[in-house]
């Protein structure tokens, strides 16, 4: 870039003396530049590192809690037990306040809630009033229809959600798959 300077009561030209006095001036504030904008990109590097290191961690979590799923299924031998294992591991990896696991019943087509963890969790492992969903009905029901997971940041605007013991205003319901279904 450059700089151009006027001054209009001047009629001589400008001396070497300030000609050489500016340019120390614009060293000093181009070198000022360079530093800015060599730490304005260290921050940007920074912050893109971070974000990186950040998202290392949550795959780093993920894969550590499919490991515990996976060992999970492979210690027990009753669904509901597993269930309920699911639903420990998932509050303690992900920090949510309550899970719920659904299965399937293909004689009548529907859902019903094997285990909990939470408000609906009656402490002996059992599931309090324990919710059947038909496929297809409600978020859950909509999902084990599809096999595609769905996240609900406001329950109150989806017309499909249920309310079970209390609403929940946010809701992430995945489908659990074997064998394409």
């Amino acid at each position: 870039g450059f700089i151009k300077m006027y001054d209009q009561k001047r009629k001589e030209p400008f001396s070497r003396l300030e000609l050489n006095k500016l340019q120390q001036v614009i060293k000093k504030f181009a070198t000022s530049l360079e530093g800015s904008i060599s730490h304005l990109k260290y921050k940007n590097e920074l912050k893109e590192k971070t974000a990186f290191a950040t998202e290392l961690d949550k795959r780093k979590s993920f894969l550590q809690s499919v490991n515990s799923f996976a060992a999970t299924l492979l210690s027990h031998n009753s669904l509901k037990e597993i269930a309920r294992r699911v639903t420990d591991s998932a509050i303690h990896q992900f920090g949510f306040e309550d899970c719920i696991v659904y299965l399937v019943d293909e004689k009548s087509q529907s859902l019903w809630q094997a285990a909990a963890f939470g408000s609906k969790d009656t402490g002996d492992h059992q599931v309090a009033n324990p919710l059947v969903i038909p496929i297809g009905q409600g978020i859950v029901g909509s999902v084990a229809l599809t096999g595609k997971p769905e996240l609900i940041g406001d329950t109150s605007k989806d017309p499909r959600y249920i309310v079970d013991d209390e609403i929940r205003y946010s809701e992430l319901a995945v489908p659990i798959l074997s064998e394409g279904k």
